[in-house]
C-alpha cells in the first residue's frame, strides 16, 4: 500500500498521525486595518492632474495611478481629444508623454500650434509650403508667434515618443515612460501597438494588463502615472452601427480585459450635423465606468478638427433618459 493512500480496512495505519494544530493557510491574511493603512499611505502620494475642462475634473478627475480608455469610431476625435488633454496638463507643469501611431511627431506639433494659434492646420501647412510669411495675415503671424512661444514653453513638460525612433512595441513604450517617470502617459493606439504581435485578438489583452500594470506601479517602484489610452471599436459596430445607438462597453475591441482593468472607461460619439455647416461638431463622451465617480454620465464637448481644438460645451440639453446625469447642487 502506498503510503500517499488511505488504508481502506479497518486496521490501524503504521503513518504516525499528524498534528492537528498544523495550519491550514501557507498565505497570510491581510487585516483590514493593515489595508486601510497601506491604502492611505499611497492616496498620499497620488495627485490631481489638471486639464481646462472643470466639469470633467469635477466628475471623472484625472488622477496619477489610474488608468483611463477612451474609444470611438474612427473620425469621433478620439486622438484630439487626448491631445488637448495631453496639452492642457503640460500646461499646467505635469510631466507628459504621447505616443502616436498613427501621426508622425511633426504633424502632432503642428496640430498643437493650430490649437494655440486658432488658425487651421491646412492653412498653417500651406503657407509652410509656400514658405511665404506674406501667406498670413499680420494678425495670424502674430498669433502664430505667440503659440510657438507657447509650445517652447512646454519643453521640459511635454515629450513625444516617434515610434520609429523610439521603437513601436509595447514594451519599448513601457521603457520610456519608466525611464522618465512621466506623470501621464497617453496612447493612441491600443489596436496599432496590439497590431505588434503575432495574433492582434491575442496581444490585446496583453497590452492592456501592461498599461495597467503601469499605472498601478507594478512595472517600476514608486512610479504610478496616470496613463490613457485610446480604443477602437469592434469591427462589427463599425460596419453597421447606428450612430442614433448609445455606445456600451462591449462595443470596445477587446472589452472583457477591459472592463475589469479600467479606472473609467468613455467612448466617444459624435452627432450629426449638416455638411454646411460651419459650427464646431456636438460630441457625447459616454462614460460607461467610473471606477472612483459617478456613472453614467455625459460630458459634452464642441470639436474644432480644423485647429484641434476640443472644449467643454455648456448646454441644457436632456441626455437619453438612462444617461441622465443630475448636476451637483
Amino acid at each position: 500500500m502506498s503510503d500517499d493512500k488511505i488504508p481502506l480496512s479497518d486496521e490501524p495505519s503504521s503513518r504516525p498521525k499528524q498534528s492537528s494544530t498544523r495550519p491550514l493557510l501557507s498565505v497570510p491574511l491581510i487585516s483590514l486595518d493593515a489595508a486601510l493603512k497601506e491604502g492611505l499611505e499611497q492616496l498620499r502620494h497620488q495627485k490631481p492632474l489638471h486639464t481646462m475642462w472643470p466639469r470633467m475634473e469635477r466628475l471623472c478627475q484625472p488622477t496619477s495611478g489610474r488608468f483611463w480608455v477612451i474609444g470611438g469610431r474612427p473620425g469621433n476625435y478620439k486622438t484630439q481629444v487626448m491631445w488637448n488633454l495631453a496639452l492642457d496638463m503640460a500646461s499646467r507643469q505635469h510631466k507628459v508623454l504621447f505616443l502616436s501611431l498613427e501621426e508622425e511627431p511633426w504633424a502632432m506639433s503642428l496640430a498643437a500650434s493650430a490649437r494655440f494659434s486658432q488658425i487651421p492646420r491646412d492653412r498653417l501647412r500651406a503657407a509652410e509650403l509656400a514658405g511665404d510669411a506674406e501667406f498670413l495675415t499680420s494678425a495670424e503671424v502674430e498669433t502664430l508667434n505667440a503659440a510657438e512661444e507657447k509650445l517652447r514653453g512646454l519643453e521640459f513638460h511635454m515629450r513625444l515618443h516617434g515610434a520609429d525612433k523610439h521603437g513601436r512595441s509595447l514594451n519599448a513604450v513601457l521603457r520610456s515612460a519608466c525611464r522618465s517617470r512621466f506623470d501621464a502617459v497617453f496612447v493612441d493606439h491600443l489596436g496599432m501597438v496590439a497590431r505588434q504581435g503575432p495574433r492582434e485578438f491575442d496581444e490585446i489583452p496583453k497590452a492592456v494588463d501592461s498599461f495597467r500594470a503601469l499605472a498601478r506601479g507594478e512595472l517600476a517602484p514608486d512610479y504610478r502615472p496616470f496613463v490613457c489610452i485610446a480604443s477602437p471599436l469592434n469591427r462589427v459596430r463599425e460596419q453597421t452601427g447606428d450612430e442614433d445607438d448609445l455606445p456600451q462597453m462591449s462595443d470596445l475591441r477587446g472589452s472583457g480585459r477591459i472592463e475589469s482593468d479600467a479606472d473609467l472607461v468613455m467612448i466617444l460619439q459624435k452627432r450629426k450635423q449638416d455638411e454646411e455647416s460651419n459650427q464646431p461638431d456636438v460630441l457625447d463622451g459616454f462614460v460607461v465606468k467610473n471606477r472612483h465617480g459617478r456613472c453614467p454620465v455625459v460630458l459634452l464637448f464642441e470639436a474644432n478638427g480644423a485647429t484641434c481644438s476640443i472644449t467643454e460645451r455648456h448646454s441644457t440639453e436632456t441626455p437619453p433618459p438612462h444617461w441622465q446625469d443630475r448636476e451637483d447642487s
